[in-house]
């Protein structure tokens, strides 16, 4: 097939020579697996090492951007538990938004350092907003996120 045939419309079985295996469900089998978390005031850093992943074509892991997006969520719902002073996960975290550049890549296949910049942190009605900024493996990969949780709500105590 030629540029010069377009417009074209075709069918999945027409297309399926040019779809990558891995965005069809190998990303599924990319695993981050966090082996510890350096929490300050402002920030989270999560160090984490591959535990499974999709090979590629090249045969040289390469950190994508679905597993660093579930990362950073998990990231996020740990600094909040911890800045609200729950001691687990109660009540659902809510990503707003997130960017991410990929600047260089990541092959590493341990310490891979996600790290969380809280830059703003504000109470909205029954939630608490936070933003941040996203740095991945030292400024390899860089962006933005925000996400909203519901502030903890004392646990009533039973009278005896």
């Amino acid at each position: 097939m030629k540029r010069d045939n377009l417009p074209l419309e075709l069918g999945s079985f027409e297309v399926s020579p040019y779809m990558s295996s891995y965005l069809t469900g190998g990303w599924k089998r990319d695993e981050l697996i966090l082996e510890k978390v350096l929490i300050t005031a402002a920030s989270i850093e999560g160090i984490f090492r591959v535990g499974d992943y999709d090979p590629p074509s090249d045969g040289k892991f390469h950190l994508a951007v679905p597993i660093v997006f579930v990362s950073i969520a998990q990231l996020a719902i740990i600094y909040a538990c911890i800045d609200q002073g729950l001691s687990e996960k109660r009540g659902e975290v809510y990503l707003r938004q997130i960017n991410l550049k990929c600047l260089k890549p990541v092959n590493d296949t341990d310490s891979i350092s996600l790290l969380l910049t809280l830059t703003s942190r504000k109470r909205i009605n029954d939630f608490t907003y936070y933003g941040g900024l996203i740095n991945v493996q030292h400024g390899r990969f860089a962006g933005s996120a925000s996400f909203v949780f519901p502030v903890a709500k004392p646990t009533p105590v039973e009278a005896p």
